[in-house]
């Protein structure tokens, strides 16, 4: 069970907004008075409004499907709750909580709560009452469905919720209290008036190992183990004290005297490892504070991989924690107060980042970062954070090679940062200085191992490909992949019935509904076609041959002077021409022109097929090859593809293989 989307409508600087939420991690960014805090306060609200209003019925409703003994939220008229009783907001004025502060502005926070079999939407009202209340109900409370309400949610307390905040001191003297006594400051975010109560209420818990082993790697990456000593016993001593040991250190000491990391740390921790209910709320407003970069990183790991029934709501507008973020936990706040319309908040990653010809390709993540003005060295802190950096000659090759990895593997790049070069040319030209920039730059770290490279065809062959890439590993320690097809774009037709089977969808999609074998057959014979008519033109039509010619004699040169390689087309430029027509009569002769195929031979292709079936189709704002890539599942294989990723993941077979 978890909350897959909060609605807040006119709630402080909130006019109405709308956040679809990860099950698990939630990381709200955004600049000061951006509203971070406004979607903690939200959530906080609406929990302590949900507290209040649930009660047993006394008699049966007919209308609402409540039985006598169900649980309700509140009357149909609503609950009275006294504004200076409100824990989870903070405010100093009655009127704070409505939006503009005009107190005519009714409140609406709706959460969509999501199950194995159900989903379901509580909506609550609050509204400006006489006498310094407020009245809180059930929005449209006879529509409400009270009936999935009790027969799936474990009730009266289906969740739980923790509104944590840095924890700078603790007191020096904690008495013993008991456990509605630590529920209450928890509740009202005084929970570290009771950290030492919580951590020996812990250690009785099955989860404590977990809470200790958690504590350990965040702090010191498991290299020294944390540990908690509970001193007095509930039963007999007022005060509860507790002292810790930290790894390496001599002695233990009193948690009182830890620093402020190192408690917020252990505030943080007891949030996600006190089981309470079915879903516990985790609330963590600026967890950054007292932490340095390391430590932030390996916590973002833990709140994300944390195993228990938690789902963990926290606000940052710090670098380093964004950075060790994945962008499908980040959502970006920002532009929400002076607009009527509904604004919707979604993750990052769903969020297309503009691309650059030359340079770093920007990520969500760097956008959300430039727009609290820290910009300097960005993109060089995004290689040296990479798991691997990518080169490749243009910026839609990295939004291909993404798009493709993500619908292969059902997983993201995140950790991958990619740079165009714009054009092989480039590439060529530049590779050798981007060499010694990488070598200048490390600063102890061997950042050019993780650097692959990925590169078209063009007009090479496969004897050819293979040489090059051998060549480029022996002189410039550089993994490199070479598409088998003439670019990126047509790898799509390195087997012909995948190909068949993306045009079949693309038509039922868009009213044609014909017989699989039937489209593939009108595929195939197009596909026939074009080789016929690509054979005709390499054997008979000179400006062809000259194009061919002269783009191998090129690159031929561009790789002889930039990087010393000269060991790729043998045999002299006279046999250039004719290396690559007898390699391309072979493919063509078993219908294969991919190796031929540019982006608009390709988009020759598709438009003739999709004449045949009299249909015309609008793929815009798309390119047409991301159109097609929107149909391709990994259900179907495309060759090409897997090769180039088991190249990707595995490039150190792949050069094993090359050498021998």
């Amino acid at each position: 069970m978890y909350f897959s989307e909060i609605y807040i409508e006119n709630f402080k600087t909130f006019r109405k907004v709308r956040i679809y939420l990860d099950k698990e991690l939630n990381v709200f960014t955004g600049t000061n008075n951006a509203g971070k805090t406004t979607v903690l306060e939200a959530l906080a609200l609406w929990s302590e409004c949900f507290r209040s209003l649930i009660i047993k019925a006394k008699k049966t409703d007919p209308k609402t499907n409540i039985r006598q003994g169900d649980y309700r939220l509140g009357s149909k008229n609503g609950f009275y709750i006294d504004h200076r009783s409100i824990t989870s907001v903070r405010t100093s004025k009655y009127e704070d909580i409505f939006h503009e502060m005009n107190i005519s502005n009714k409140i609406l926070i709706s959460v969509k709560i999501v199950g194995a079999d159900f989903n379901l939407e509580i909506p609550i009202r609050i509204k400006s009452a006489n006498g310094g209340n407020y009245l809180i109900s059930v929005y449209e409370h006879d529509k409400f469905d009270f009936f999935t309400f009790n027969s799936k949610l474990y009730l009266p307390t289906p969740f739980t919720s923790i509104y944590a905040s840095p924890v700078a001191a603790l007191v020096s003297d904690e008495k013993y209290v008991t456990n509605p006594q630590v529920t209450h400051q928890i509740l009202s975010r005084r929970s570290f008036l009771v950290l030492r109560n919580r951590i020996a209420k812990l250690k009785q818990n099955n989860n404590y190992p977990k809470f200790e082993k958690d504590i350990s790697y965040v702090l010191f990456e498991s290299n020294s183990q944390v540990s908690f000593n509970v001193l007095g016993d509930i039963n007999k001593d007022v005060n509860v004290a507790i002292n810790v040991h930290l790894g390496t250190q001599s002695a233990p000491k009193d948690i009182s005297l830890l620093g402020s990391g190192t408690l917020q740390i252990i505030e943080l921790m007891l949030a996600i490892h006190e089981e309470r209910s079915d879903l516990n709320l985790i609330m963590l407003d600026e967890p950054d504070s007292h932490i340095h970069r390391d430590i932030q990183k390996r916590l973002i790991e833990v709140l994300a991989n944390n195993s228990l029934k938690a789902q963990v709501f926290l606000t940052t507008h710090n670098e380093s924690l964004i950075r060790a973020t994945k962008p499908n936990n980040i959502f970006h706040v920002s532009n929400l107060h002076n607009t009527k319309n509904e604004v919707q908040i979604k993750p990052i990653a769903e969020s297309k980042p503009p691309s650059i010809k030359v340079g770093i390709q920007p990520t969500g993540k760097s956008k959300v970062i430039k727009a609290f003005g820290n910009s300097d060295s960005l993109d060089i802190l995004d290689c040296l954070e990479a798991k691997k950096i990518v080169f490749v000659e243009g910026e839609d090759d990295a939004l291909y090679i993404r798009t493709i990895y993500e619908k292969v593997k059902n997983k993201s790049l995140d950790e991958y940062v990619f740079w165009s070069l714009n054009g092989l040319d480039t590439f060529i030209e530049c590779i050798s200085h981007y060499k010694m920039f990488f070598d200048v730059i490390a600063n102890n770290h061997d950042l050019w191992k993780k650097v692959v490279a990925v590169i078209d065809a063009d007009y090479m062959t496969s004897e050819q490909r293979g040489a090059l890439a051998k060549e480029l590993n022996s002189k410039l320690l550089l993994r490199t992949f070479i598409w088998s097809e003439y670019t990126i774009e047509s790898s799509i037709l390195s087997d012909i019935r995948t190909f068949s089977e993306i045009i079949f969808r693309v038509l039922c999609d868009n009213g044609v509904f014909e017989d699989k074998e039937k489209v593939y057959t009108v595929v195939s014979n197009k596909n026939r076609e074009f080789c016929n008519n690509l054979a005709e033109k390499i054997n008979s039509d000179l400006k062809v041959q000259e194009k061919i010619t002269g783009q191998i004699l090129n690159r031929s040169r561009k790789w002889s002077t930039s990087a010393n390689i000269k060991n790729v087309f043998k045999g002299g430029e006279h046999s250039y021409f004719i290396n690559y027509k007898n390699y391309s009569d072979n493919l063509l002769e078993v219908n294969n022109f991919s190796h031929i195929a540019d982006k608009n031979i390709l988009s020759d292709l598709i438009f003739s097929i999709f004449d045949e079936f009299d249909v015309k189709i609008d793929y815009a704002p798309l390119s047409l090859f991301e159109f097609l890539l929107t149909y391709y599942d990994n259900s179907i294989n495309i060759p090409s593809w897997e090769q180039f990723f088991f190249f990707f993941f595995f490039f150190f077979f792949y050069v094993i293989l090359l050498n021998k």
